[in-house]
Parts: C-alpha cells; sequence; structure tokens
C-alpha cells in the first residue's frame, strides 16, 4: 500500500489522504478536476488538518497564531476577545459563520452554557474552542 495527497493546485490545500495499491488508485482521484486538483505520492499517511502542498511537497501546516484568553470559561455578559488573527479567517459559531479582516473578535452572552468556536484561515491549522458561560 502506498500513501498519497488530493489537493487542490490553487493553494495546496489537501483535499483528501489516499492509501491505494499503486499510483493509479492515487490518480484516479482526480479523475475530471485535473484543472484544480493534483496528486502526489506521500511518505506517510496524510491528513487534511495537518499537511499541506508546498512546492510539490507535503509539508506541515503552522499552528494558528491566535491569540487565545488564558481562561475559556467566563461569567455572564463577559468579553470573550481572540486577537492576532490572520486576515480573512473564518470564524464558525453557533450563529453561523463569519469572516474576520481586522484581527480580533470579541464576544459576550447572556445565556449560561457551551459555545463552541472554530477558525479557520489556511495554511494555519484550524482550532476549535470551547468556551463556558457560567451564571
Amino acid at each position: 500500500m502506498i500513501h498519497g495527497a488530493i489537493y487542490r493546485k490553487t493553494d495546496g490545500r489537501i483535499t483528501m489522504g489516499v492509501i491505494a495499491t499503486d499510483e493509479a488508485g492515487i490518480s484516479a482521484q482526480v479523475y475530471g478536476q485535473e484543472d484544480e486538483l493534483a496528486w502526489l505520492i506521500a511518505d506517510e499517511k496524510v491528513e487534511c488538518e495537518l499537511h499541506c502542498v508546498v512546492d510539490g511537497a507535503i509539508a506541515n501546516r503552522p499552528p494558528f497564531p491566535g491569540v487565545f484568553p488564558a481562561s475559556d470559561e467566563i461569567a455572564v455578559n463577559q468579553v470573550w476577545a481572540v486577537t492576532n488573527l490572520p486576515n480573512n479567517t473564518r470564524v464558525i459559531h453557533a450563529a453561523g459563520a463569519a469572516i474576520v479582516n481586522d484581527g480580533h473578535i470579541e464576544w459576550s452572552c447572556i445565556e449560561p452554557g457551551q459555545y463552541r468556536f472554530m477558525f479557520d484561515c489556511f495554511p494555519y491549522r484550524m482550532i476549535t474552542k470551547t468556551v463556558t458561560v457560567v451564571a
């Protein structure tokens, strides 16, 4: 068995890690999508969340650079703020998603509970934070 990766030509984002018996099994995954996708053989298992393609080779995605609060627990109406977000960071939250281009978000809530936020900005690794709001 050999490992491979299917990735977007435009930015190197891996869309799928592949394990196949031969190169044909990997190359078949881009059939009909050759304008957008490419493939390559890898030395080991490829994970979309951890790897990307740079200059035709598998590379580790860098950690997300955002600066997060020391605690993910806040009181009702207390502000939870994240800074140092790269431009075009997609923030996915319970109410939907938003693109952040000013480097930070601030959030507060009037209802106790747990709220999940996902931060995605390729090539950085996506990060998920669960904020607990207490009364």
